[in-house]
């Protein structure tokens, strides 16, 4: 956490509404919209950089990407789990696979589950699916891409044979949160829409 400290307000970010101060030293100081915490970045470059990647409001208990940060690192080997988990928590029967009639299985099944148990419990393993949903249709790799929150975190997205990276996650907690009927095929456009050049380390 940043005491009191000497400083001159810089500008809000609309997108993260997190503030930004100078400080005497010439240092910066990121506050969130939310919370005590804050923090202390060197240089401009580097406060544009965590901005970019979005600023978590509230780390008390740790985003998905944390929590699974042991599973993440192999998705490869860990995705069947994932696979059955997601299957489990939506009561689907049938075998997994990524055709349109199972994909149509899950806005179903999402639509009949209670609002509020859809982002813990699906959130993780969704994106996982969407994940590779793209890997099979695009071919391609599962990449872990550095974030940056009050603690650095990985994000696992897909860099395809097109030659364009691609989020899984983009808007997915929006979607599983919004009241509104559910339906994985925009979902999935949404993903493909929002691809961006390959990522490079």
């Amino acid at each position: 956490m940043i005491n009191d400290m000497d400083e001159q307000f810089m500008f809000s970010d609309s997108a993260t509404m997190a503030t930004v101060y100078k400080s005497n030293e010439g240092k910066y100081i990121i506050r969130p919209a939310v919370g005590l915490k804050g923090l202390l970045v060197s240089t401009k470059a580097d406060v544009d950089i965590i901005l970019k990647s979005g600023i978590p409001i509230e780390e008390d208990k740790p985003n998905p990407f944390q929590a699974n940060k042991d599973i993440i690192e192999d998705i490869d080997s860990n995705k069947d789990g994932l696979f059955d988990m997601m299957k489990r928590e939506l009561d689907i029967q049938s075998e997994l696979n990524f055709d349109a009639v199972f994909i149509d299985n899950i806005s179903k099944a999402l639509n009949k589950k209670k609002q509020n148990d859809l982002y813990a419990k699906v959130f993780f393993p969704l994106g996982v699916y969407l994940g590779e949903y793209l890997r099979v249709t695009k071919g391609g790799k599962w990449f872990l891409q550095k974030r940056f929150g009050y603690n650095p975190y990985f994000v696992p997205v897909l860099v395809c044979n097109d030659g364009y990276t691609y989020d899984p996650w983009y808007k997915l907690a929006d979607f599983l949160l919004k009241k509104s009927n559910k339906d994985l095929n925009k979902q999935l456009e949404l993903v493909l829409a929002s691809k961006t050049l390959k990522y490079k380390q």
